[in-house]
Order: C-alpha cells, then structure tokens, then sequence
C-alpha cells in the first residue's frame, strides 16, 4: 500500500465536509515498526538502512543559501491536522519573517477545487467508465464494501467515483476524515492562513487541475489493484497513520516510502511493490518538482522565501533538495545534522 503518495498530493483535505458514520474521535493507533522491531528485527533495520541510503532522506526544515541572496527555507508538510502540533519555534519563525511563502495549491485554488467538486457530478464520478463491480472480482468487492462502510458509504454509492478520490479517501483514516468534516485543518492550510494573516503574499505551485493530471497518468488498473489492498488493511489504518505520523515527526522521510512498500510486500503479497512504487512516485512526485522549479527558483533568487510542500517531495535526486543544489544553491538541514 502507497498511501503516502496521495498524503503528498494535499488533494485530501476539505474534501469530507458532509461526512458522517462512525469514526472515533483521534485518531489512536500503535507504531507499527515498534512491534515490528521486536518481531522481526532484520525487516525493522532494513527498512532505515533503505531509507538511508536515498539522497536527503531525513529531514523536514532547510535552509537554501547562495552568495548575495537571503537565505530562503525549504520546509516538508504532512498533510494532516495532527502535524500542526509538531512545527518547530524555528520554522514558524521563518515563515512569520518570508517575503512570499509557496505552497502546493493556494487557499483559493483548495476553494475553487472544492466548490468544483461539490457543483460539477462528473468531476468526482464517470458513469461512462467501468464500474468497480464490473473491475473487482468477488472478494476484492466484498473488501472495498466492508472499507468504505467505515466512512458511512455504500459500496453503490461509490460505483462510479474516480479512482483518484476514491483511493484518496481511502488512505486516510476514518478517524482522520472525521476531524476533518468537524473543523481540523491540515499543516498546509494553516500555514498558508498564517502567512495570510500576516499579509504575506502567498504562492501556489500548480493548480488543482495541474496536480491531477498526475493522478490521472497512473493506470487506471493500478489505482484499482491498490485501492483493494489499502482496503484489506483498513482495520489497521489508525497504526499506519500513527506509524507514518511518527516517521514524519522524526524527520525520516524515507522511511515512511519504505514502510509502505514493507507493508505492500508483506501484508499485500506484491512482488513488483517496489517496481510500482517508482513508478507511481515518478508521476505523483518527481513530475511535478520539475514543474515547479521555474517559480521556486524565481522566488529563492528574490530572496527570502518560504517553501512548504509535502515532504516526500524534497528527497532522492530528483526532489527539490537536490535540484536546488544543480542551480547553485546550498540546502543544509536545519533540524538535524547536515
């Protein structure tokens, strides 16, 4: 299960202002690598020395310098109302001082996206596209059925949603959608009303339409094959989320990749779960941190400026860290050591 490269899309939250049924109040799970470490200590240490080995893998806050310039910082959302609590003094200072602070989407972009879904049918349904009954086979329907009773939805009710949403609200916990449709805003959100508050001119990196065409690249079979897997694992979706909450509050980014492609092999019995993984990884994260570059650049020559995306953005070579380096700047780590 990839659940973290929809987390990295910041298409999820504001989505589920209707939602109702049962969800607990927080979301309380158990960090699965801790039992993992006491039940199978070579997949637990395997797991961080992947991790380890990818370029800029631990981390959230940097610091990105050049001669002439001042400095601007480099920060790794998580898309959750629970990463609010976790933000360092020092990075809440850095965007209280920026001269412009960039985000994935902008407030008024996650608005005219929402306002989009709940005034256009066909832009959250296909009903010319095959249906999930016509797509799963009896057992992968009768797992998608007992998951999405867990968010107060039939199975018909979904028949036709596309896959993108979908699988969106399928990794993310009941929990956590509940939070969301009483009122929780995600880490991006509220910096991006921070900076607001603080008459801080804000950027958006794409547009909503701009950041689905890269869900819209992924096979449309491979959406299928990981939303039945997602949804077998569903009654641990609160340890998964803690698992990857924790990871991302320790700043080992990496290791919430690798911790998904543990579970995709293990739990999901997928052999080419790395393969996929890349695959998916390369449309959802790397296309679009070279579409970003242009603005980023732009405004770090400026000087000064805030960048906030999903923290799975900035590892590996073709994350934001490395391709700010190939244009002369220098990014050290803040939050650890460099």
């Amino acid at each position: 299960m990839i659940i973290k490269l929809l987390r990295a899309s910041g298409l999820a939250a504001g989505f589920w202002a209707g939602l109702t049924g049962a969800a607990s109040a927080a979301c309380v799970g158990q960090n699965m690598l801790d039992e993992l470490s006491r039940t199978d200590a070579a997949a637990h240490a395997g797991i961080f020395e992947r991790s380890a080995s990818v370029v800029n893998g631990q981390g959230r806050f940097w610091k990105v310098e050049q001669a002439g310039v001042e400095t601007s910082y480099l920060f790794g959302t998580f898309h959750t109302a629970e990463a609010v609590e976790t933000v360092t003094p020092e990075t809440w200072a850095a965007l209280d001082s920026a001269r412009i602070a960039l985000f994935e989407l902008s407030l008024d972009e996650q608005a005219a996206m929402e306002q989009r879904i709940a005034t256009d049918p066909t832009f959250a349904f296909d009903p010319n596209a095959p249906g999930l009954s016509e797509q799963l086979d009896a057992r992968g329907l009768e797992i998608m059925a007992e998951a999405l009773s867990t968010r107060g939805m039939t199975l018909e009710a979904a028949e036709y949603m596309r896959p993108w949403l979908l699988f969106t609200l399928l990794g993310f916990p009941a929990c956590h959608l509940q939070a969301i449709a009483t009122g929780a805003e995600p880490l991006d959100a509220v910096m991006a009303q921070r900076a607001g508050d603080r008459q801080t001119p804000v950027l958006g990196l794409e547009t909503y339409e701009q950041a689905l065409s890269a869900f819209q690249r992924v096979r449309p079979e491979q959406f299928i094959s990981l939303m039945v897997e997602t949804g077998a694992l569903i009654d641990r979706e609160e340890d998964i989320f803690r698992t990857n909450t924790d990871l991302y509050v320790a700043g080992e980014i990496t290791a919430i990749n690798e911790f998904s492609i543990y579970l995709s092999e293990t739990e999901g019995q997928r052999a080419d779960a790395r393969a996929l993984n890349g695959e998916i990884m390369a449309e959802l994260l790397d296309v679009r941190n070279r579409a970003w570059m242009p603005a980023i650049l732009r405004e770090v020559r400026a000087g000064n400026a805030f960048v906030a995306v999903g923290a799975l953005h900035l590892p590996g070579t073709v994350g934001l860290i490395e391709l700010l380096r190939a244009e002369g700047f220098n990014v050290s780590r803040l939050d650890g050591p460099g």
